[in-house]
């Protein structure tokens, strides 16, 4: 027994996403879940998975589960690495998966085969090359249940018919292999279907048996064939509104072959890894570093006035200190330098003085120098500080 699912199950909402399942699939079976958009076919898949909370009921899986997105998941790094994620490399079954998954081709283009790095989430690759790459690590796991959801949706129509045959039906033969899928064309070699609506599987059946059933499934019938007829009309009326002269097409062929030649010799020339290895350096931060920071602002021509205006601030800030500890006094019982100055300024004002009042020759009575320099307006304080005082 491979799969056996019943119950249901619920993302947070009121009402379940998918309900009322109860479905068995045998070890070897390949099982298509088709359906509208917005069904619960996706969601069935996870519930497989354990990823959508269980309500009720039960999951019995037996053997390793390998799962494929719709929207392909690849890491940073070497294909080769993306491929084997972590498994040891058998040249053989390595170059059988990259056979059965048409990479061989895209491999020969790329400058250094699956040794090409891939930058993050394979922005590098288109979204056929994703998805063949999530498909191949899939393969090279060697699990035993397989479950794809929607895989050949994202591939070019001639891609998708190759990987199907060459996958499902080739390498994955043996497995039990659960697809969802909205191409009919893939259906006729399943041995079940399961068509879901609203959340419920409304049929299960083989492929003959539900084409004559008439329901459900017949209305997705119905829809992809007249999808396909709308696309052919479309190219039918291409191709009779196009009429290109064939000299014209020889020649703009011509110069598309020079064009891509010419681009050809430049990538040869220009040859190298998408991603290049980041560089790492130990130590100390060099001058350059800092160099390179300074020479951001206008290529490094406002550097001579920023040294100066630096060397000008550092200036007047050692000047701004040095006079403040100049100026100012020790301590309470010291005079200021300032205020010595201003004193020892007096004295050639008061020697002056002195001569002229003792040599003015006026009548009067006798007066003491003392008298005479308080009568000038000079305290005995200032006396004291010139060293005249008695």
């Amino acid at each position: 027994m491979g799969i056996k699912l019943v119950g249901k199950w619920d993302l947070s909402s009121e009402s379940p996403t998918v309900r009322d399942l109860n479905f068995r699939v045998l070890h070897g079976m390949r099982v298509a879940v088709c359906g509208t958009v917005d069904s619960g076919k996706s969601s069935l898949l996870s519930c497989i998975l354990g990823e959508v909370p269980k309500i009720d009921g039960k999951v019995k899986l037996c053997g390793m589960t390998a799962y494929v997105a719709q929207s392909p998941w690849i890491q940073s790094g070497k294909i080769q690495d993306n491929i084997l994620f972590g498994e040891e490399l058998d040249s053989d079954k390595y170059d059988i998966v990259l056979e059965a998954c048409s990479l061989k081709k895209d491999l020969e283009i790329l400058p250094f085969g699956d040794q090409t790095v891939i930058r993050e989430r394979g922005i590098n690759l288109s979204g056929g090359q994703k998805q063949r790459i999530q498909i191949a690590r899939a393969l090279y796991q060697d699990a035993d249940i397989y479950l794809f959801d929607d895989p050949f949706s994202v591939v070019d129509t001639h891609t998708g018919p190759h990987l199907f045959k060459e996958c499902l039906l080739g390498i994955l033969v043996s497995k039990t292999v659960k697809y969802v899928t909205h191409q009919i064309e893939f259906l006729p070699s399943v041995d079940l279907i399961l068509v879901m609506k609203e959340g419920k599987i409304t049929q299960r059946r083989k492929y003959n048996d539900i084409i004559t059933s008439g329901s459900d499934f017949m209305e997705l019938v119905g829809a992809h064939k007249d999808a396909l007829s709308v696309l052919d009309d479309m190219e039918l009326a291409n191709d009779n509104s196009t009429h290109i002269n064939k000299d014209s097409l020889h020649e703009a062929n011509e110069e598309a072959k020079n064009v891509e030649n010419s681009k050809f010799e430049e990538i040869e020339i220009q040859k190298g890894q998408l991603v290049q290895e980041e560089e790492r350096e130990k130590g100390k931060v060099g001058f350059w570093a800092y160099w390179k920071y300074i020479k951001t602002a206008y290529k490094g021509i406002l550097v001579p006035l920023i040294l100066i205006a630096q060397i000008f601030f550092q200036v007047l800030q050692i000047g701004s200190n040095y006079w403040i500890a100049w100026a100012a006094p020790v301590s309470k019982d010291m005079e200021s330098p300032v205020r010595i100055a201003a004193q020892n300024l007096q004295i050639p004002f008061l020697i002056n003085n002195i001569h002229l009042i003792t040599n003015s020759g006026l009548d009067g009575p006798e007066i003491s120098p003392r008298d005479q320099l308080n009568q000038i307006g000079l305290l005995d304080g200032s006396m004291d500080h010139c060293g005249l005082a008695p």
